[in-house]
């Protein structure tokens, strides 16, 4: 009879079968870790939020000089979500350096000399996503500054509602709303041409490693 069940056949569907063993294991622990780290950066933003309130409802209006009201809803709404992303990147971030060493010390073992070839390209990117970034990074801050500005002029209407249609101020606010947010709209305009170019930058360069 033909043995079907060779020891070369065997060696192969045990590899197989610890392939997918192992690539499913690796899936359930992945999605367990991001779950585990949504939770935290759930439970950490709520955390600083209740904080913020907490702070907030302890100062009079007269107390609180340092912060307008527009900056502590930009704390609430846009500061403080970032936390999520944090507690979900942190573990990538601290790993980062031990996945790009044994990255290095594989390539240059098996490729040899063209391997600075990569180097170069890497060291590229990098510099050129370092730029972006701090270009990203001041346009944040200056968009920060015009919400808080469109959210200041818009809460002082909400407040004084009754004033403003007691004297027929409804249309100098709606005007002074009407520039803000246009004045924030094509600012995000100019952020998002950065926007493409850093989701550019990650497209092109791996394609020339």
């Amino acid at each position: 009879p033909i043995n079907l069940i060779t020891p070369q056949r065997q060696y192969g569907i045990t590899l197989a079968l610890m392939l997918v063993i192992s690539q499913g294991l690796g899936y359930i622990l992945a999605e367990n870790i991001s779950f585990k780290q949504n939770v935290i950066g759930v439970k950490s933003t709520n955390a600083l939020i209740g904080l913020i309130y907490d702070k907030q409802m302890r100062l009079s209006s007269a107390t609180n000089k340092n912060f307008t009201q527009g900056e502590i809803v930009t704390f609430v709404q846009i500061d403080a979500q970032k936390l999520i992303y944090l507690a979900s990147q942190l573990p990538a971030i601290a790993t980062l350096p031990f996945t790009l060493t044994l990255c290095f010390t594989f390539l240059f073992k098996y490729m040899g000399i063209s391997f600075f070839a990569g180097i170069g390209v890497f060291i590229l990117s990098l510099v050129v996503n370092i730029a972006i970034s701090r270009c990203n990074a001041r346009n944040q801050k200056k968009y920060m500054k015009l919400t808080d500005a469109r959210v200041g002029v818009t809460t002082e209407c909400l407040n004084n509602i009754k004033m403003i249609k007691l004297y027929s101020w409804i249309p100098i606010f709606r005007n002074m709303i009407r520039v803000k947010r246009n004045e924030e709209l094509s600012f995000q305009f100019i952020r998002m041409n950065y926007i493409m170019l850093t989701l550019g930058s990650l497209t092109f360069f791996p394609l020339l490693l």
